[in-house]
């Protein structure tokens, strides 16, 4: 993983965010900047057009304003307090839901928990796009890991 000096500071910036939510819903922080590296590189303004995702964590509209509302908050994607804990309160839920299988959290945080379910009963392999995406995630983890960030 190879973070410019502007990418770093971007990354030392958010972690005051991200040791808050890691420790509010007991997730990995590591993973949370995994997540985060993967979906928007640090960026809190990060925006996909195509998919309407927002904020550090690429939080779909919907899935942002129901994290919200189990934090008894209002949804706001892109302030990075917010998106942190959206985002580490999406994967406590998701950890619930998979037993703790960081791979199907992962497949569930890309693609919805219900999709997950339906490829679960199928016995083929994980979507290539999914993989990808997993071994992005834990790729940038090991690397937040090995650097104590």
């Amino acid at each position: 993983l190879e973070l410019s000096e502007e990418r770093m500071e971007m990354a030392r910036a958010m972690q005051p965010y991200v040791r808050q939510a890691a420790s509010d819903h007991d997730i990995d922080p590591h993973l949370l900047n995994g997540i985060i590296w993967a979906e928007s590189k640090f960026n809190p303004k990060a925006h996909n057009k195509k998919s309407g995702a927002k904020g550090l964590m690429q939080l779909m509209p919907g899935t942002a304003k129901a994290m919200a509302k189990r934090l008894d908050r209002p949804s706001r994607p892109f302030d990075p307090e917010f998106a942190t804990q959206a985002g580490a309160k999406l994967l406590s839920v998701l950890s619930d839901k998979f037993d703790g299988d960081v791979e199907l959290m992962l497949f569930a945080y890309a693609r919805g928990g219900g999709t997950v379910r339906k490829w679960q009963g199928t016995g083929k392999p994980m979507p290539e796009g999914v993989r990808k995406f997993i071994a992005k995630v834990q790729n940038a983890q090991a690397s937040f890991e090995a650097m104590e960030l």
